[in-house]
């Protein structure tokens, strides 16, 4: 009886380290920072000049009032992300009645590369961007640096209000 007892401990104990490694490996360290509603702020143009998204907002509105449609967005979860930007609709702006374009949607997903903490974003199945990825401002302010071609953007975590009764 004692040779089955042992057989019997050894396949317990190859079971559980078996079923406690699994669990190891499918919970890979995550930075949830980026979960959330964020608004752009600012992004690098093609030869590095930083480009304040609410001062081109404001210099379009005050010349064409119709271009308060403009809105970039991103809204990220648990391993997706979508982008929105919303523009006028050019063939409206001189009208009586000037009309915001349906928004363009860019879906993709997102992962973290634990040895480097640098970001994936994969649409379509293809790899597009690997990012660095910096927060700040009590993680409500995130930078995302392309690694290959050193564009950045920055966005504004869109808080919430709350009110007060």
């Amino acid at each position: 009886m004692k040779p089955f007892k042992i057989v019997r401990i050894t396949l317990i104990m190859l079971s559980l380290i078996f079923f406690l490694s699994c669990s190891k490996e499918e919970v890979t360290p995550s930075d949830n920072r980026i979960v959330g509603e964020w608004k752009m702020y600012s992004f690098t143009d093609t030869n590095d000049a930083v480009l304040i998204w609410a001062d081109i907002y404001d210099s379009n509105v005050a010349l064409t009032p119709e271009f308060s449609c403009l809105s970039f967005t991103l809204s990220v979860v648990a391993k997706n992300a979508t982008e929105t930007f919303v523009n006028v609709d050019e063939s409206t702006r001189n009208s009586s009645s000037p009309k915001c374009l349906n928004p363009t949607l860019t879906f993709f997903t997102w992962i973290i590369d634990p040895e480097t903490d640098l970001y994936t974003f994969t649409k379509n199945n293809l790899i597009f961007t690997t990012n660095f990825v910096a927060f700040s401002n009590n993680d409500n302010r995130m930078t995302i640096t392309n690694e290959l071609t050193s564009e950045t953007r920055v966005w504004d975590r869109i808080v919430a209000e709350t009110s007060s009764d």
